[in-house]
């Protein structure tokens, strides 16, 4: 038994079998995700930014091509060098606190190691 579908029916055919639904688990752990790391991602990307402000702006200086205040570029240079290690420490800080995290909801909370004076001992 064979079924023949025209043209219109075996692209709409298509289109849906091949359409990720928005409710997928993958979707929502990359949403999630996102959701955690988007400070930190925004303050590497603003430090990059920054930072190379910085770069060009004390080379102009040191340079003596164009007419630069003296403590612009190392201005920006600190400051986005802070806002670039800033946002690379938080990364692994909320990976840490999200393995904590999954870690408590199952119910690892017992001690790694025996208790002392809690020892089994063979009588």
């Amino acid at each position: 038994m064979s079924v023949v579908l025209n043209e219109e029916e075996r692209k709409a055919s298509v289109e849906e079998a091949s359409s990720v639904p928005l409710d997928t688990s993958f979707r929502m752990a990359v949403r999630r995700r996102w959701d955690y790391f988007h400070k930190p991602l925004l303050s590497i990307v603003v430090g990059a930014v920054v930072f190379g402000t910085g770069t060009a702006l004390s080379l102009l200086y040191f340079t003596h091509v164009g007419n630069v205040p003296y403590l612009v570029g190392p201005l920006f240079l600190s400051m986005g060098l802070m806002f670039l290690v800033t946002g690379l420490v938080w990364i692994p800080i909320i990976k840490q606190k999200m393995v904590h995290t999954a870690m408590s909801q199952m119910g690892h909370d017992r001690p790694l190691l025996p208790q002392r004076g809690s020892c089994a001992t063979i009588s």
